[in-house]
């Protein structure tokens, strides 16, 4: 859900450079930190870290560099290029201040690196967000370095290829990045399924014969920065294509009840698309305290889908789907620094979403859907003298929606909260909440219908509303020694829920999507990590218990789920082995579905040295399949599915990459890939 609400509010911390942050023992500023013992300082406003000469030796980018330092309340996954909290939210990355794409962690090297700060509780600009990392670089009178990366699956097929150049002079950046992957995979999907209609109920029962997909997709990415004392300047031009010429799935039905006949099944389905897109963010900093930040984006999408479904004594059902989509949308944010360490601000967002679909083959249909998103949010924080920092941004959101001749406009509070208390460098207390309003997925926000077997049918729902969400979070975060310690209490719950509905009409089983009961979890989770013989050796542990509730009006749903993980990695020499861990668990998500997953494992050996790297990974050697059960009951349908996947199955890579810095440093003033393009297509699988 929080990839999906936008942090409103002025940005406060990671803006203010030159102010200073005094702790018993030392004094930093975001400009120059001196410290007396610890590579970790807590605050009540930030975390301070100082990566060290062995973390840097055996990391190529800044998710490796991130993922050594071990700290027990993240999740660091460098090959899909993403870091997450304990509890699983996502965070927002910054290099130097400026928020950035997930690419441009990936190739920024790891010995530039020399200062990450981060908020666990962040407000302001990123209010809603699990936390906020800024990597401090060093910086350039002229030059840059040029990455180059490949990472090649070996027992499943797949390749991902970057490349980075980038070209610093006094204040002027500018970068190039390219990346290209491809990928085979296949999924079986083995399922026992009952439908009730009212003359009786059918039973389905699904073998897999066959399954295979390939898919591929290229990413261009321009970006020409300009940083100074009093204002930061970021304009990027990018072009994305992605592709899946090919999904086949092939399998043997057999009916039973209502209907007694075998079958055989082919889906074959393809896509394509491609998006252009523009950016800018730009922050000025006035003398008083005055600050200025503007940011707009504005892409098109265009998307062309086509399916079709065979199956025996039955006609094929096709579905094509072509789409023109349009975003555009930005934020202007003004924030006041007081006396006292007091902060004032407001923001101003709009964001403009146009899909227009045109549906052929079994069905003829047109859909055009707009959302226009307003938000205004005003903030205040403060920095108090006894360790103890707040927050608070409140304000309105309007979700103004249009889907051919109906309307629809929602405007709803919203609110984010938080305090953070440092008892000293090691110890600090946290508290973190809001309460929201989420949109709603844009591919069922329509009143299509299409069919998906002889049986079956998906159908939209422009009533769809917005699910409201309220939320706390207290943590306490420490470390003692070689010993890192979390402990967080997660609660949260889901008004309004949006879940799956199935219905029967006739004798048509209909699937939509639907705002229906309530939804909350209460998850305990404690991390641990060490770091020893030398901090050579770093050993992580977390385990997590959630209570989990669904409250519907027709299938109330609990689960109870534990989960556990451990890591451990080595360092020696120009070498790095690492395993990886995670126990077999169940999951319920807020549709009420239970999902059990397998164990997790995976040993990898890493070598580096001068501008290459190495690594070589082994994962689920046991398994050449991830084996995944869903147990699903909505009443009048039910499904138990088995799903075989080898994208998280057996696997040897094999990755190889090359940094060539150049230039000259000096100590002046600091001043995954994405491939997804957005889309409301309604598919039938």
């Amino acid at each position: 859900m929080k990839k999906l609400l936008l942090a409103l509010a002025p940005a406060l911390p990671f803006m203010a450079y030159a102010q200073d942050v005094k702790t018993d023992s030392i004094t930093t500023s975001l400009k120059e930190v001196v410290v007396t013992a610890d590579t970790q300082i807590e605050t009540s406003q930030k975390v301070i870290l100082h990566p060290t000469k062995l973390e840097k030796r055996h990391s190529t980018n800044g998710y490796t560099l991130f993922a050594n330092m071990n700290l027990p309340d993240f999740t660091v996954n460098p090959t899909d290029q993403t870091i997450s909290t304990i509890t699983g939210r996502d965070v927002k990355i910054l290099i130097n201040g400026v928020e950035v794409s997930p690419d441009e962690l990936g190739t920024l090297t790891a010995s530039e690196i020399t200062q990450i700060d981060y908020q666990r509780n962040p407000g302001g600009r990123w209010a809603g967000c699990g936390a906020v990392i800024n990597f401090i670089t060093e910086q350039y009178d002229y030059g840059g370095n040029v990455y180059l990366s490949a990472d090649k699956g070996l027992a499943r097929q797949y390749g991902d290829y970057t490349g980075m150049a980038n070209y610093k002079r006094n204040a002027v950046t500018l970068t190039f990045t390219v990346n290209g992957k491809w990928e085979n995979s296949s999924v079986l999907n083995s399922a026992e399924n009952a439908a009730i209609f009212s003359d009786g109920t059918l039973y389905q029962s699904i073998t897999p014969q066959e399954a295979s997909a390939r898919s591929n997709s290229q990413y261009f990415k321009f970006k020409f920065s300009h940083a100074a004392k009093n204002h930061t300047l970021d304009l990027s031009a990018l072009f994305k294509r992605n592709a899946t010429p090919r999904n086949l799935m092939t399998d043997v039905m057999t009916y039973s009840g209502l209907y007694n006949f075998p079958s055989n099944v082919e889906r074959n389905s393809r896509d394509r698309g491609v998006l252009p897109a523009l950016g800018l963010k730009y922050n000025l900093f006035m003398p008083g305290g005055h600050t200025l930040m503007i940011t707009s984006e504005v892409s098109h999408g265009h998307t062309n889908y086509n399916s079709i479904r065979t199956e025996t004594g039955f006609d094929p059902i096709a579905n094509n789907a072509v789409e023109n989509n349009l975003k555009a949308g930005g934020s202007i944010s003004y924030f006041k620094s007081l006396p006292h360490e007091l902060s004032l601000g407001v923001s101003v967002d709009e964001f403009y979403n146009y899909f227009h679909d045109v549906y052929t083959g079994s069905f003829d249909s047109k859909q055009t859907l707009t959302n226009n998103h307003a938000m205004l949010m005003l903030n205040v924080d403060q920095n108090l003298p006894i360790g103890l920092s707040y927050y608070v941004s409140a304000g309105l959101t309007d979700l103004y929606s249009t889907i051919g001749d109906y309307n629809d406009n929602q405007i709803s509070p919203m609110a984010y909260y938080g305090a953070t208390y440092a008892v000293n460098q090691k110890h600090v207390f946290s508290l973190n909440g809001n309460y929201v309003h989420s949109i709603y997925n844009p591919s069922f926000k329509n009143d299509a219908v299409i069919r998906t077997s002889f049986f079956e049918a998906t159908m939209g729902n422009p009533e769809l509303k917005q699910l409201k969400a309220f939320q706390n979070v207290v943590g306490y975060n420490g470390h003692a020694g070689h010993f890192g310690f979390s402990f967080t209490y997660d609660f949260l719950k889901y008004f309004g829920n949006t879940t799956n509905r199935y219905f029967a009409d006739g004798n048509i089983m209909y699937h939509q999507l639907v705002n229906d009961g309530n939804f909350c979890y209460n998850k305990l989770i404690f991390g641990i990590s060490a770091n020893l013989l030398g901090n050579k050796l770093r050993l992580k542990g977390n385990v997590s218990y959630s209570i989990n509730r669904f409250n519907s009006d027709y299938r109330p749903t609990k689960s109870n789920d534990w989960r556990e993980a451990l890591s451990a990695s080595y360092m020696f020499g120009d070498w790095q082995i690492k395993g990886e861990y995670v126990s077999p668990y169940k999951f319920m998500d807020y549709e009420g579905t239970k999902v059990r997953f397998p164990a997790q494992y995976g040993l990898s050996i890493n070598w580096q040295h001068g501008d290459w790297a190495a690594e070589c990974c082994i994962d689920n050697f046991l398994d050449r399949r991830l084996c995944t059960r869903t147990d699903a009951d909505y009443g009048v349908y039910h499904s138990l599915a088995h799903s075989l996947s080898d994208m998280k199955g057996r696997n040897i890579s094999v990755s190889l990459t090359y940094i060539l810095p150049y230039g000259k440093k000096t100590d002046r003033e600091r001043v995954e890939t994405d491939t997804k393009i957005n889309s409301a297509i309604l598919r039938p699988f």
